[in-house]
C-alpha cells in the first residue's frame, strides 16, 4: 500500500509550508515541498461550523436547504483551492500527484502537523478539481497523525485475526438528559445492526452500564485483569469544548453521566480518557460526539523557543480532546472536527 505523507511544519499567521512524500508499493520515495498562504474566513469558518453542528437538526425547509447548498459549493471551492496550493504549485508536487492520482484508493494519507498547525488547514475537505474527488472519501484511509506523543501506544499483541476471534467492543451511551436528550444517533443503531449481521463468534458487544466514567474504569480494568482487555471503545453521547471544565481555560470535554452531580452530567477531558486507556490497554475509541477534535487556534503564538518548546504542553494547552487522548498513549482515535 502507499502512503502518502503531508507534514506541516510551523510557519508564520496564514504561511503554510507542506512537506509531501509519497512511498510504498512499487513507486520510488518522491517528496516534494510546497509554500503558499492559505486562510479560512471568519464567515467560512461558522459556515462550516452550521452546516456540519446545526443543518441536520432542523427540518428541510426553505431557506435552509439553499443555505446548505451554497456552503457545500464553498466547501468544494475551498477543498480546490486548497488542492491546487498544495499539489499544482511546483512541478515537482504536480508530477508526484499526477503518479498517485489513479493510485488514490490503494493509498493512506497521513496528516501530520503540530497542535498549533492542527486548525489552520482543513485538511478534510482537499479535492482534486480533475476528478472531483475528495482524497478523505476516495483513499482507503485518511489520517491525522501525531509525531511526538507524550507516551508511545501499546499495541495489544492479542488482537484477533479472522480465525480466532472475537474482536471485543464495549458501547457506551452516554444520555445525561434522560427522556428529554437527543435519541440515539444512527451509527449506533447501524453498528448493533451490522453486528447482528455478523459470526456470532466474530464480535463481542458489551454496553456499559451505568454509563459513568468511574464505571467505564472499573469495567476496563476488569477486562484486563481476565486478560481480555477491549479492543475498542465506542462513546456515544454529548462532547464539547469551551470553559467551565475541570481544568483552567478551553478545552475538550466528554459528558459522562454522573447522577450525583445536579445536572447528571460529568465532564472529563483528553488526558483523563487517554490515560485510562492506555493503563487497560484499549487501543482505539471512536467518539460519536461534537467538538470531540475540535480545537480553537490559538489567539497568538506561544512565544518560546524551539529548542525549549514541550510540544506536550502545547497539545494540553491548546489541543483537541482527540490530540490529547492521542498524546497520551492511544494508537487511534476517531472524533469529529
Amino acid at each position: 500500500m502507499l502512503t502518502l505523507r503531508l507534514t506541516q511544519p510551523s510557519e508564520g499567521p496564514d504561511q503554510h509550508r507542506v512537506e509531501i512524500a509519497l512511498e510504498g508499493g512499487s513507486l520510488p520515495r518522491q517528496t516534494a515541498v510546497s509554500r503558499f498562504s492559505f486562510a479560512l474566513s471568519a464567515q467560512d469558518r461558522e459556515d462550516l461550523r452550521w452546516y456540519l453542528e446545526d443543518f441536520l437538526d432542523y427540518p428541510p425547509r426553505d431557506p435552509l436547504p439553499t443555505i446548505a447548498a451554497r456552503i457545500e459549493q464553498r466547501m468544494a471551492a475551498i477543498g480546490v483551492e486548497l488542492f491546487n496550493a498544495i499539489f499544482q504549485s511546483n512541478d515537482d508536487a504536480a508530477v508526484l500527484w499526477a503518479k498517485l492520482r489513479d493510485k488514490l484508493n490503494d493509498t493512506r494519507v497521513e496528516i501530520v502537523a503540530g497542535v498549533r498547525e492542527a486548525t489552520a488547514l482543513p485538511w478534510e475537505l482537499l479535492r482534486d478539481p480533475k476528478t472531483d474527488v475528495a482524497l478523505a472519501l476516495e483513499a482507503q484511509s485518511f489520517v491525522r497523525a501525531s509525531g511526538q506523543p507524550a507516551r508511545r501506544p501499546k499495541f495489544q499483541q492479542s488482537l484477533p485475526q479472522s480465525s480466532s476471534g472475537p474482536i471485543r467492543i464495549l458501547l457506551v451511551i452516554c444520555r445525561p438528559g434522560g427522556g428529554d436528550d437527543m435519541p440515539f444517533r444512527s451509527d449506533a443503531s447501524r453498528l448493533l445492526k451490522g453486528l447482528s449481521e455478523a459470526p456470532p463468534e466474530a464480535v463481542q458487544l458489551h454496553v456499559l452500564r451505568p454509563p459513568t466514567f468511574e464505571q467505564l474504569g472499573r469495567r476496563l480494568r476488569a477486562a484486563k485483569a481476565k486478560g481480555e482487555p477491549y479492543h475498542l471503545v465506542h462513546f456515544d453521547g454529548h462532547g464539547g469544548y469551551g470553559d467551565g471544565g475541570p481544568r483552567p481555560g478551553t478545552h475538550g470535554y466528554l459528558y459522562f453521566e454522573n447522577p450525583v452531580l445536579d445536572e447528571n452530567d460529568q465532564p472529563v477531558d483528553g488526558p483523563a480518557l487517554g490515560k485510562l486507556l492506555a493503563e487497560t490497554d484499549v487501543p482505539v475509541i471512536v467518539l460519536s460526539a461534537c467538538r470531540s477534535a475540535h480545537a480553537d487556534p490559538p489567539a497568538a503564538p506561544l512565544l518560546v523557543s524551539a529548542e525549549t518548546e514541550d510540544p506536550h504542553a502545547a497539545v494540553r494547552a491548546f489541543g483537541s480532546l482527540a490530540q490529547e487522548v492521542v498524546d497520551t498513549g492511544a494508537a487511534g482515535v476517531v472524533a469529529m472536527r
